[in-house]
C-alpha cells in the first residue's frame, strides 16, 4: 500500500538529509499512534527493502533501530474488526490482508518494540495485541515490551501522562547517541 511505501519513503530522505544535518542514520526510531502505529510497526518490521520501495531515495535504505506502536492495528485477518476498515475486495483478499498485517512480519532479528494498548479498546479490540505479543512470545524474542493499559480505551495515551513518559524512555534507551 501507499502509505507505507509513504512512511519508507521518509525515512530515506530523512537519511538523506545527514551530509547536511547532523543525522545519525544507524539511530532513528518510529513511534505511532493508531493508524500512525499500524504504519510504524509495518516500516520498521520490514526487512525486505524492496517491498514497500517507492523508487525514491532508493541509495538510502528504510531500516530503523526501534518502534514504539500505541493501540497498533496488527492482525486484519479477524472478521470482527479486520475486515471492516478495508473495502470490499480488499476485505476477501487474504493475500492482501496479510500484506498489510504488522504479524506476518514478525521476525527473530526485528527491531525492539514496545508496544502499549488498553485492555477495553473496542476500536482496536485487544486480540491484536493479544496476538502480537504471543507471535513475539512463539518467535523467542526479548526485544519486544507489551504494556497494558488496564481498563483503558482507545484514547488513553491522551488522558494517562505516564505513557507518553515510558515511550521516551523507551527512545532514550534505545537511540542512545553513538555518532563519534
Amino acid at each position: 500500500p501507499q502509505c507505507i511505501k509513504d512512511v519508507k519513503t521518509a525515512i530515506r530522505y530523512i537519511k538523506s538529509l545527514a551530509t547536511d544535518y547532523p543525522i545519525d542514520t544507524d539511530n532513528i526510531g518510529v513511534w505511532g499512534y493508531s493508524a500512525g502505529a499500524h504504519l510504524a510497526l509495518m516500516a520498521g518490521l520490514d526487512t525486505n527493502t524492496d517491498s514497500f520501495n517507492s523508487g525514491l531515495y532508493k541509495e538510502f535504505n528504510g531500516a530503523v533501530k526501534c518502534i514504539a506502536a500505541i493501540a497498533a492495528p496488527t492482525d486484519f485477518s479477524n472478521k470482527r474488526n479486520g475486515s471492516q476498515i478495508l473495502s470490499k475486495d480488499q476485505g476477501s483478499d487474504v493475500a492482501f490482508k496479510s500484506k498489510i498485517s504488522p504479524l506476518t512480519y514478525i521476525n527473530p532479528n526485528q527491531v525492539p518494540v514496545l508496544m502499549i494498548h488498553g485492555t477495553n479498546d473496542r476500536i482496536i479490540p485487544p486480540y491484536h495485541y493479544e496476538r502480537f505479543a504471543d507471535a513475539c512470545e512463539q518467535s523467542g524474542l526479548d526485544n519486544f515490551e507489551l504494556i497494558e493499559a488496564l481498563n483503558c480505551d482507545h484514547l488513553f495515551y491522551f488522558k494517562h501522562k505516564e505513557y507518553g513518559n515510558k515511550v521516551r524512555r523507551f527512545f532514550v534507551k534505545m537511540l542512545k547517541n553513538t555518532q563519534k
